[in-house]
Parts: structure tokens; sequence; C-alpha cells
């Protein structure tokens, strides 16, 4: 049992091939500590599967940082992040577990249907009910945030504008200054636009 007096915190590198595949050793990486010890991993993979729903909201108040992983979800949806279901994220564990965000070039899909999750853990905890309906409410917070999705658009021309003569002297392969300039322009239409639709699919 990971959980228990003393614990020292420990990081996995998430690659699921199959949910229900235990041990993760030949997919999953433990980045730290040193040693091969998968049991708290496998445990969140078993109780996903496993547990009664009363069960289940018990142990996800328990065990998982529930705000982090309001955090993550929601920025992860708004974006529609398209890679993270069985793999490219991290889990850190302090006694609770972090979900971290890696490898999410894929997103911005602006009528992507991704909301509540794409991976089945992620999917699972969203069916705690204080859980999804903490989502629900910080999903239509940062929806309707104007003033801070305004402010991203501003940010998002500075970096463009920061960037754009490092991509004028040498284009990035496949990439022309006109389609530079496209995708700028897509991602603020994106910001613009996605909160309707998110707010539509709650």
């Amino acid at each position: 049992e990971a959980w228990k007096s003393g614990f020292m915190s420990e990081l996995f590198k998430i690659e699921l091939l199959g949910y229900e595949e235990n041990p993760l050793r030949s997919n999953s990486e433990r980045k730290f500590p040193d040693n091969d010890d998968f049991s708290s991993l496998e445990t969140l993979i078993v109780n996903t599967n496993y547990m009664s729903d009363a069960q289940w909201n018990e142990w996800v108040e328990s065990h998982i940082d529930v705000d982090n992983f309001i955090r993550y979800m929601v920025v992860h949806d708004f974006f529609a992040v398209g890679d993270t279901a069985n793999w490219n994220y991290y889990l850190y564990n302090y006694g609770k577990m972090v979900f971290l965000p890696w490898d999410n070039e894929l997103g911005m899909e602006l009528n992507s249907g991704r909301i509540y999750g794409d991976g089945k853990i992620q999917r699972r905890i969203l069916t705690v009910p204080s859980v999804r309906t903490a989502y629900k409410q910080a999903m239509t917070d940062l929806a309707d945030d104007t003033a801070f999705l305004n402010e991203l658009k501003a940010q998002v021309d500075k970096w463009y504008d920061e960037a754009f003569l490092a991509v004028k002297n040498d284009p990035s392969y496949r990439y022309t200054e006109k389609d530079f300039t496209n995708m700028k322009n897509y991602i603020k239409y994106f910001i613009s636009n996605r909160g309707d639709i998110v707010k539509g699919l709650l």
C-alpha cells in the first residue's frame, strides 16, 4: 500500500496500452524513486476498473488531489488536447495523486466534443458527483471569463510578434510565413469561440 505514514513521493510517466494490464513495468515509467515499485499505479488502475461507485467516490476523495485534477482537466478539455487518453501525462504521487501535463501539442479542434476527460481513469474520476459538479462549474467559469480569454489572445499576439522575425528569416520545416500567421489567427479564433461550444456540451 503506497499511501501510508512516511510515504515518499513518486513520479510516473504514463503509457497504458491497456487499462487491465498489470503490472505496467513494460509501458509506464517510474521516474523516481529509482526502483520497480508500481504498486500505487496498479492500485489506481485496479480501483478504476473494479470498485463500486460508493467505494470509488470515497477512494477518490482520499487519494486523488481533486483540486489539481479539476484544474488539469478543465484546461485539457477546454483546449481539446487530443493525445492523452492512454499516455502523454505524468502522475505525481505525494500521498494524493496529481495529474501533470506532458506532450500536449495536439489540440485546439474547435468543435471537439472532448470534455469530461478522454481516458478511462479521468472519465471515472469525473463520475464522482462532487468532482463532476466542480469540474462543470470551473469549465463554465473559464468559458465565461472574457477578460482572461482576451488577455490570452493578447499574449498570443505578443508571442507571435516576438517569434515572427525568426520565422521570417528561417521558416520552420514545412511552414511558411503565411502558415505562421494563419495559425496565430486560428488560435485567437479558437479562444474566442471555444467557450460557447464547451458550454453547449456541459
